[in-house]
């Protein structure tokens, strides 16, 4: 029988996951540019997403160095996973790739301030983007290691790099821009939470702090069902409020989806058998289908 082959820790540290969620939430801002009649600069939005990408990897890859085994500051217990691939890599290899994502993010921005492509509004967005990265992952804060690192990467992901997309194209921030993005980042919010709650007795057990681990098991599996039905409530009034029927009803539809992911959480509250590999696939689809519906709405 074939072993099955495992994947390489820099792929884990990498996430390639949330690099395409980076890159389908960057396209939500390109996408709000696009509908008010902007004529996009690609060359200034690649460079964007450049930046963007290099902000979230230079949090991946310092959090991976401080986290390594020969670092005095590791929190990381022998019994983690994470301990073991870790020790696989080179701890000063681990720094060099997060000062190489670190360089690019810095290239990336002063060739966008030699294009006249920052406004204030966007050079503002860029720096607390990147200064909430640095230290969700470095010493002395690793808010990362402090519970806070879900709702910081929610931002980022659904807020801050939309945000930082459509000002790069000139536009202000608009009242768009945050009713589409505020409910994705509860949703987004909400996927994180339910990826987390597998990991939870292990956490409990070796002391690691998350967002769960602050909470508490019952008061996360309610925060998480609380996000998703904020998150569709919200749609509605901004339905009501002065966002097009036409961007609402799309983002509508993943409501049967969302009702099913608390479903699976209830059940798990009730104290039947998790099915965690299931509630993991729904969360994640929830959020790939808003983004869908969201995009949908603004490019055709």
């Amino acid at each position: 029988m074939n072993t099955p082959i495992k994947p390489h820790p820099i792929r884990h540290i990498i996430e390639p996951w949330i690099v395409a969620a980076v890159i389908l939430t960057y396209a939500i801002g390109i996408g709000i540019a696009y509908h008010l009649g902007t004529q996009l600069d690609w060359i200034n939005l690649f460079l964007g997403l450049l930046g963007a990408i290099s902000i979230i990897e230079t949090r991946n890859f310092l959090s991976a160095y401080f986290d390594h085994p020969e670092t005095p500051l590791s929190t990381l217990h022998r019994d983690d996973r994470w301990y073991g691939e870790l020790q696989m890599i080179k701890r000063s290899a681990l720094m060099q790739v997060a000062l190489t994502f670190l360089t690019a993010g810095a290239t990336a921005a002063v060739i966008l301030i030699f294009r006249n492509a920052f406004s204030g509004a966007c050079a503002l967005l860029y720096g607390v983007a990147f200064l909430l990265s640095f230290f969700a992952a470095s010493p002395p804060m690793r808010l990362d290691k402090n519970g806070y690192g879900e709702l910081i990467e929610a931002l980022l992901v659904a807020n801050f790099f939309p945000a930082i997309a459509l000002t790069l194209q000139g536009k202000p921030l608009n009242t768009l821009l945050v009713m589409l993005t505020l409910p994705l980042t509860l949703i987004y919010l909400a996927m994180k939470i339910a990826h987390s709650f597998e990991g939870y007795a292990f956490y409990i057990t070796h002391s690691s702090k998350t967002l769960i681990t602050q909470l508490g098991w019952q008061r996360s599996m309610r925060l998480h069902n609380l996000l998703i039905i904020v998150a569709y409530l919200l749609i509605s009034i901004f339905g009501l409020v002065g966002l097009n029927w036409s961007s609402v009803w799309p983002m509508l539809l993943g409501m049967p989806l969302g009702g099913f992911q608390i479903f699976l959480i209830q059940r798990i509250e009730d104290g039947d058998k998790p099915r965690w590999r299931l509630l993991k696939l729904v969360s994640g689809g929830l959020f790939l289908l808003t983004v869908y519906f969201i995009l949908l709405t603004l490019w055709v």
